[in-house]
């Protein structure tokens, strides 16, 4: 079994999407949530075994599924630095626009998923560790 722990998100910076997540906004940490391949709903790579929030972001611990199709391929992938991203899929539901910056502020937000991806929207947001 491969596991993987890194940010999912890192507070406080400005994604290539324009938006800024702040600390607090996640309202629905103690759900259940699985890890997905570059937000393909479709290819369900993993679970989430912990998730906290610390004052730099949202900071996972999952594991890569060993029966899925692909799991070689993608902890092979992860440990050459090939793929090291990580992105959540959410639902914003309080921000607000700071027209002046072009920035969109998210408040508070449904998280649903958490992907491996090559390109994160938040650079920062990576793998920080994984383990076989």
């Amino acid at each position: 079994m491969t596991q993987i722990s890194g940010y999912a998100t890192i507070y406080n910076f400005v994604d290539s999407d324009r938006d800024v997540i702040i600390k607090g906004s996640l309202s629905n940490a103690n759900d259940e949530f699985y890890l997905y391949w570059q937000h393909d709903l479709n290819h369900r790579v993993g679970k989430i075994n912990s998730l906290y929030d610390d004052e730099r972001g949202i900071f996972i611990k999952a594991e890569i599924f060993n029966h899925h199709p692909n799991s070689h391929a993608i902890s092979k992938a992860i440990r050459e630095h090939k793929v090291t991203g990580l992105s959540i899929g959410f639902k914003p539901l309080a921000t607000k626009l700071v027209k002046s910056k072009k920035i969109r502020i998210i408040k508070q937000l449904k998280l649903f998923e958490i992907s491996i991806v090559t390109f994160p929207a938040n650079e920062l947001s990576q793998i920080r560790s994984i383990s076989f």
